[in-house]
């Protein structure tokens, strides 16, 4: 069973790694940097400060807790705990992997700390903004976020729908946790 999950796993890689031109090199290198959602990341906060006024100080901390340990943990104990080998790696589709400007990333890709990272931001906004122009965006962006890595050849599909599930329950738990905590929040 194990091994048809990974050989699914496998062809999908290659089918959606497959879709590549010079211009989606480009848009997906660009996608998948960080420091290019400055912007966004600061109309986030200006949200949160706005709905939450003088308290925006406890879902912002929140917030930056849940993505900072979905970084941490994914990176430092997921991947290093599981040993996946990212797709440039693997002895057996390695060199069929479309790669953008040579970048491979590190050995162990399970799960993609990108996919975690951006989901769990993507969640905790949704739960404390709740506003549907806003979390239809937000989740959009992670999703191409998500695909971005695969397209550049770093992660397979299950890194990213994992890295995506445990940022989102990540975000959850914390979420929850606050909500438990009434001097963080205002009165329901």
């Amino acid at each position: 069973m194990v091994d048809w999950l990974i050989h699914i796993d496998r062809e999908l890689m290659l089918f959606l790694n497959g879709f590549h031109s010079p211009f989606f090199d480009f848009i997906m290198w660009w996608i998948s940097d960080r420091f290019i959602w400055t912007p966004l990341y600061l109309l986030i906060l200006v949200l949160f400060i706005r709905k939450f006024k003088s308290l925006a100080f406890w879902p912002i901390l929140i917030t930056l807790m849940a993505v900072a340990m979905s970084d941490f943990f994914s990176a430092h104990i997921i991947k290093e705990g599981i040993h996946r080998l990212r797709p440039t790696y693997d002895p057996v589709i390695g060199q069929l992997v479309h790669t953008v400007h040579g970048y491979t990333g590190g050995l162990y890709g399970f799960v993609s700390s990108h996919a975690a990272n951006t989901f769990a931001l993507a969640t905790m906004s949704y739960l404390f903004i709740r506003s549907q122009p806003l979390t239809i965006f937000i989740f959009a962006w992670a999703i191409f976020v998500s695909y971005s890595r695969i397209y550049l050849g770093v992660h397979y599909p299950a890194d990213v729908f994992c890295g995506a599930l445990f940022g989102s329950l990540l975000a959850l738990v914390l979420y929850f946790i606050w909500l438990k905590i009434p001097f963080l929040h205002p009165t329901r």
